[in-house]
């Protein structure tokens, strides 16, 4: 329920950009969401790797990245990175 919450506060309570990308960790698979010209967009990764791939790729203008405040695995390890308000990519790849 808190994901959910946290999901509704990042899209629609007029504090973020339209266009803020909202990260998350669910069933061993990175999930991306952002609204694409108002229309919804999900991504969906198996590998950090594939995720930063994604998050290295250029945008039209500047989109900042909400992640969930459960944290990420960085690798098949049990490195973790936590984060839960905006960040720009340099951030999350350090």
């Amino acid at each position: 329920m808190d994901l959910w919450r946290a999901i509704i506060s990042c899209f629609y309570s007029g504090t973020r950009l339209r266009n803020t990308r909202f990260l998350f960790e669910m069933a061993d698979e990175y999930l991306l969401l952002q609204f694409i010209q108002q229309q919804p967009q999900i991504f969906r990764f198996k590998t950090y790797e594939k995720l930063l791939e994604k998050l290295s790729s250029p945008q039209i203008e500047y989109s900042p990245i909400v992640v969930a405040s459960h944290p990420l695995r960085t690798s098949n390890t049990q490195r973790s990175v936590s984060y839960n308000d905006s960040m720009d990519l340099e951030d999350l790849t350090q």
